[in-house]
């Protein structure tokens, strides 16, 4: 009888463990199928398909980063490995979250770290938050970011993207769904070269002098936690290089001064090297007004400018002695720096590439 009782206890058990594995194996099912796609500038998707420790130069930055900086053309053109964790307007610890999760993965060499200070209102938008969060995967940091960023009653939506985007079913058959793709994010590295067409080209202007101006405190915040940056890029045995992207107004550049400031005044910044590329924009880069789409963003073929000059000033110093890639990440990337190339020379090809739609370039055969 005992024997009886131990058997039905373990197809008991065998049954309860049987079902919870099906009801997992259920929910990953239908997470993939209801969260929506990612578009080509999100960096996440990709990033956890490469290869561990296969890229040699991380650059970690809101929305300056990923329209200043682009992978796929340093790899044609040099050879090194790179990649973009970025998210719009996101915060200096919210950028740390990012680079504290791609070092999960990755072991670079150098990491980049850019330093536009976004407001406190544009930084607590929901849309904000939710472009954050929902990208980077599960881990201790981004349940502590969540903890410090989200209102509570959010949190588990952003932690889990299965509950935000339960109501994607309605949605698989609308026309514009269709213009996701999952591959996507694999052609740009996290960079979102913008090519569209804007009506203020000539409202804009580069500027050729400010001053530094008082910055407010949740700006100083920020500037606070950069130290938490140099730690972590100590532990994880990279170099850093702080970046200031360029930028096209008195007004943001007056902000970059004043932080510079206050950054000389911090000893634990003392021995990192901080780049403004304000400071070259001009001379070395050839940028001008028409270069930007707005003030803090650059077209395609300003992005041309800047991705070069970053190699020749500073990546250079910190890989010219790394070993090269494997023969596997060497065909990765020369697959997805074809697609690419492919944008790139269709661009070169017209008068005025201002009509290009942003999807455009990521629908080429």
């Amino acid at each position: 009888m005992q024997q009886k009782q131990i058997t039905a206890n373990l197809i008991k058990a065998l049954k309860g463990l049987l079902f919870s594995a099906i009801v997992v194996a259920l929910l990953f099912v239908t997470d993939a199928v209801m969260r929506p796609e990612f578009r080509p500038f999100d960096s996440w998707p990709a990033l956890n398909e490469l290869p561990h420790d296969s890229v040699d130069v991380l650059m970690v930055g809101n929305s300056h980063a990923y329209t200043m900086f682009a992978p796929m053309q340093l790899w044609d053109e040099q050879g090194v490995t790179s990649w973009i964790l970025g998210s719009g307007s996101i915060t200096v610890e919210q950028r740390l979250t990012m680079l504290q999760a791609g070092l999960r993965t990755q072991s670079p060499e150098l990491i980049i770290f850019e330093l536009w200070m976004p407001g406190e209102e544009e930084s607590q938008r929901e849309a904000v938050q939710t472009a954050l969060y929902t990208q980077v995967p599960l881990s201790s940091y981004k349940v502590q970011g969540l903890l410090r960023d989200v209102p509570p009653e959010a949190f588990w939506e952003n932690a889990i993207p299965l509950i935000r985007n339960q109501s994607r079913w309605n949605e698989l058959t609308r026309a514009d769904f269709e213009i996701f793709n999952q591959q996507s994010p694999m052609t740009s590295g996290g960079a979102h070269p913008l090519v569209f067409e804007i009506d203020n080209r000539d409202e804009i202007e580069f500027p050729a002098f400010a001053e530094a101006e008082e910055l407010d405190p949740f700006v100083i915040g920020q500037i606070k936690a950069l130290p938490q940056v140099v730690e972590v890029a100590e532990e994880a045995g990279a170099d850093l290089v702080f970046v200031f992207a360029p930028v096209a107004s008195d007004e943001k550049l007056g902000q970059i001064l004043g932080t510079r400031q206050m950054m000389a005044q911090m000893p634990e910044l003392a021995r990192t090297r901080v780049v403004d590329m304000n400071d070259f924009a001009e001379s070395d880069m050839g940028l001008t007004h028409e270069d930007f789409y707005d003030p803090g963003h650059l077209f395609l073929w300003g992005m041309r400018e800047t991705t070069s000059w970053l190699y020749q000033e500073v990546i250079r110093f910190h890989t010219a002695d790394l070993p090269g890639p494997s023969e596997e990440v060497a065909q990765w990337w020369d697959t997805q720096a074809q697609h690419w190339n492919k944008m790139d020379i269709i661009l070169a090809a017209q008068d005025d590439p201002f009509p290009l739609s942003p999807e455009f370039e990521w629908q080429i055969d």
